[in-house]
């Protein structure tokens, strides 16, 4: 079996060699080793709009005899098993457009540092139910509403972590609403019932013997007593059940994104849909274990399965925005064997 012996560039801010900036000159530097196959670093994305780069990358593969380019792609920017919304964008983005600059520009295979984060363990103080509220997706970049409403064990999960502020919000939303609508009946109250009220109390036998002042004091007192119903009434209907609260937490443009525990919530539904479902990647890193068990007890293994399944979200997911611009609406999966890319 033979062997393909290449170099890795490395880093301009590494070194702080001037043959490193920008992607062509690295390969450039790379064929000065004797060598025809050359690994480029790219340290940001902003080398990939270099102008005219696909001439010069072409000049140096072909002057130089380079016969075979791969790409190592951004570090410290790349997690590929988040939650958090912004570093999931942010890294489906890097992938994609990474991925189709390997196409464009002939190189033949992405080595990519998976993550550099750490186990959510070590994070649980940062996710107080209190405390900053992160807005997190599912593996597919959606909000998790797209699992729970499929997966009757990840609304379970869900409907527990709502953020209370959801609830808060709605009910000031109905409040709002049931004021009006009880102003307008006070006002109601002040001409046609009020009118019914004295009407009873007038023809009620135990009023007879009430003086005008007596029955005046009775009628304000009903009056009183029917309002009260009426505020009894909007306050009940403010008051959402959990499944209720869900329903319009799924709904809310960014609210949807937010849970009171963040990213360990978001994973702690991921490993109740994949429960549910049989999945092989929880079956084969956590076997039988459930959510619970497996997070208070073989964290490790939690953590793995639960980030193996995002990574999976990345590669598979075909309809997000940036797999449209930059890889023709493919997902990363069918894109790479499309392209023999590696």
């Amino acid at each position: 079996m033979g062997y393909t012996v290449g170099v890795s560039t490395g880093f301009y801010r590494a070194q702080s060699d001037p043959s490193l900036m920008g992607l062509a000159t690295k390969i450039a530097y790379g064929a000065t080793h004797g060598v025809q196959f050359v690994q480029i670093d790219i340290e940001s994305m902003a080398e990939l709009k270099e102008p005219l780069l696909k001439y010069k990358i072409k000049r140096s593969i072909e002057d130089l005899g380079v016969k075979q380019v791969g790409v190592h792609a951004e570090i410290e920017t790349v997690h590929v098993d988040t939650a958090l919304k912004g570093e999931w964008d942010g890294t489906h983005l890097r992938l994609c457009e990474t991925i189709g600059a390997c196409k464009e520009y002939g190189f033949f295979y992405v080595n990519c540092h998976l993550s550099g984060k750490p186990q959510l363990m070590y994070e649980e103080r940062g996710y107080q139910a209190q405390g900053y509220f992160y807005p997190v997706v599912g593996p597919d970049g959606k909000s998790l509403s797209s699992l729970g409403d499929k997966s009757p064990a990840a609304k379970e999960v869900l409907v527990e972590i709502v953020p209370d502020i959801i609830r808060r919000e709605k009910a000031n939303e109905i409040n709002k609403i049931e004021n009006q609508k009880y102003n307008r009946i006070r006002q109601g109250l002040l001409v046609e019932e009020e009118r019914n009220i004295r009407n009873f109390v007038d023809n009620d036998p135990r009023s007879a013997n009430l003086t005008k002042e007596q029955k005046e004091q009775q009628i304000q007192q009903f009056l009183h007593e029917r309002i009260l119903d009426i505020e009894r009434a909007a306050t009940n209907q403010a008051r959402l059940t959990d499944l209720e609260m869900y329903e319009v937490w799924k709904i809310a443009s960014y609210g949807k994104f937010m849970l009171e525990n963040s990213e360990i919530g978001a994973y702690e539904t991921v490993a109740a849909d994949m429960i549910q479902n049989n999945d092989s990647i929880w079956k084969k890193i956590c076997g039988g274990s459930d959510p619970k068990e497996a997070y208070e007890n073989r964290h490790d293994l939690y953590n793995a399965a639960c980030a193996a399944k995002y990574l999976e979200g990345h590669v598979i997911v075909k309809d997000h925005p940036y797999n449209k611009q930059f890889l023709g609406g493919l997902s990363i999966k069918e894109f790479c064997e499309k392209n023999k890319i590696y």
